[in-house]
């Protein structure tokens, strides 16, 4: 489904005016909020792992730790705490390795953040699979509902007919709901409808309401990697509670849906004890 991205919306932009600088590990949080894949990669994990531990073995005492890898992590600060929008492999690695800081680019504009995570890993990191796409896919609706199937398609990197069946698949449009082309012009999602196309500043997108958008093996795969973390400075503590706090804020409006993600947690959590 992938196809040459020429357009990232902006991204790459946002990406080049901004300052590279070392953030602690331990202020860097793994939310799935700020997931954009279907799943993590725990073969990557292992293999980033290597490459951390290669780095500290080489280093001199006294030395900085050389970074083994060309891009930076992209992170967004909330004001507390820096959330990975790119890099959760590499963050995970990181800590399972004992590092203390890592290179980051941080945005503080959540629009902005999500837009770079949307296009992140198309040139770089671990491939994306149809998986990722339908999660960015569904992301994207919901967060930019004034944006084409098309427009989302270059953001992501898929083609249309793709970002076409998800949308179909999860009834993520209303028929009533303007979109935003490339053009800036906003129409009915459907074809037949252009004629009716009218200029963004004459009508404000819809805004649609807030749907999760994290799958529950997902959870499960964070909780997996938070319980082998070492518990040296608190990050097993930090990272399960990363975990329920994504559990109770990140995406989960409807109070059924966060208690079947708590008592999943909590029966994860007995097992481990067992």
């Amino acid at each position: 489904m992938k196809k040459p991205n020429a357009n990232m919306a902006g991204a790459n932009s946002a990406l080049a005016s901004k300052t590279v600088q070392k953030i602690p590990l331990e202020e860097i949080r793994l939310s799935s909020g700020f997931c954009f894949r279907n799943k993590i990669d725990l073969k990557a994990i292992d293999r980033y792992q290597e490459k951390f531990q290669q780095c500290l073995d080489d280093t001199v005492e006294g030395a900085e730790t050389a970074y083994p890898f060309n891009e930076p992590i992209y992170v967004f600060y909330d004001g507390e705490v820096y959330h990975v929008i790119d890099g959760w492999h590499r963050v995970t690695a990181a800590k399972k390795v004992g590092l203390k800081e890592i290179p980051c680019a941080v945005f503080d504009d959540h629009r902005e953040a999500i837009r770079v995570g949307l296009a992140s890993n198309q040139e770089h990191g671990v491939p994306l699979n149809d998986g990722d796409r339908a999660v960015r896919i569904r992301i994207a609706v919901a967060t930019f509902p004034e944006l084409s199937n098309r427009t989302i398609a270059d953001l992501v990197g898929c083609n249309s007919r793709y970002v076409d069946r998800i949308v179909k698949e999860g009834q993520l449009r209303t028929g009533t709901q303007l979109v935003m082309g490339k053009d800036g012009k906003m129409r009915p999602p459907t074809k037949k409808h252009k004629e009716s196309a009218i200029q963004l500043s004459e009508n404000p997108p819809a805004k649609s309401p807030k749907e999760s958008s994290i799958p529950k093996k997902r959870i499960v795969g964070e909780l997996k990697i938070a319980l082998e973390l070492p518990e040296e400075d608190d990050q097993r503590a930090q990272a399960i509670i990363g975990v329920i706090a994504t559990i109770m804020t990140d995406g989960f409006a409807d109070t059924t849906h966060r208690q079947n993600f708590l008592q999943l947690l909590i029966s994860s959590l007995n097992m481990c004890a067992d």
